[in-house]
């Protein structure tokens, strides 16, 4: 499921949204992971996150996989968690953990010359300099709960959103019986 946000990441917005969706679906520390599939047992997987490129709009997904006995409860799992996290937003908490994640992670990326280099590359394909290295863990800890949960609500819309099912559903898209 997803939607298009039309968010660059060049976007005042993009970091803050950026940090709103990693709460929700980070690997196993997003909430999705912690609901829907540690809790509920509806899943293996299931994640969200940014797409798009680097000069149009992006858009915001979420992907997950189920049994098809288990579809519909997933689905219904799922929009619960998103619906939550557009209502409600995240915790200071959770900004605050997000937070050293994302700049620690940042930082152990750059260990090697390869991960400096991929690094590097990213920002000079998004018009920025090398130097953005010192900046970006600034722009990540300068962001406010309040920025977040803002971009939350400002780029995600329930009745906008896009549902894709594929797999062994039956053509009205419920679960073989």
């Amino acid at each position: 499921m997803g939607q298009f946000t039309g968010l660059k990441r060049a976007d005042a917005d993009y970091i803050p949204f950026y940090i709103g969706n990693y709460t929700l679906g980070a690997g196993f520390a997003g909430r999705l992971m912690q609901t829907v599939r540690d809790n509920d047992g509806l899943t293996y997987n299931i994640s969200s996150g940014l797409g798009g490129n680097i000069e149009t709009g992006g858009y915001w997904f979420v992907n997950a996989s189920f049994n098809p006995n288990l579809f519909q409860k997933g689905l219904d799992a799922t929009m619960v968690q998103v619906d939550k996290w557009i209502k409600n937003g995240i915790t200071a908490d959770e900004l605050q953990n997000k937070k050293t994640n994302l700049i620690g992670s940042f930082k152990v990326g750059m260990a090697t010359t390869s991960g400096m280099a991929r690094t590097i590359l990213s920002f000079i394909e998004r018009g920025l300099e090398p130097n953005y290295i010192d900046q970006y863990p600034k722009d990540i800890e300068k962001a406010t709960l309040q920025q977040v949960n803002d971009a939350i609500k400002k780029y995600i819309q329930l009745d906008k959103m896009i549902i894709i099912k594929s797999g062994s559903l039956a053509k009205d898209g419920n679960p073989l019986k």
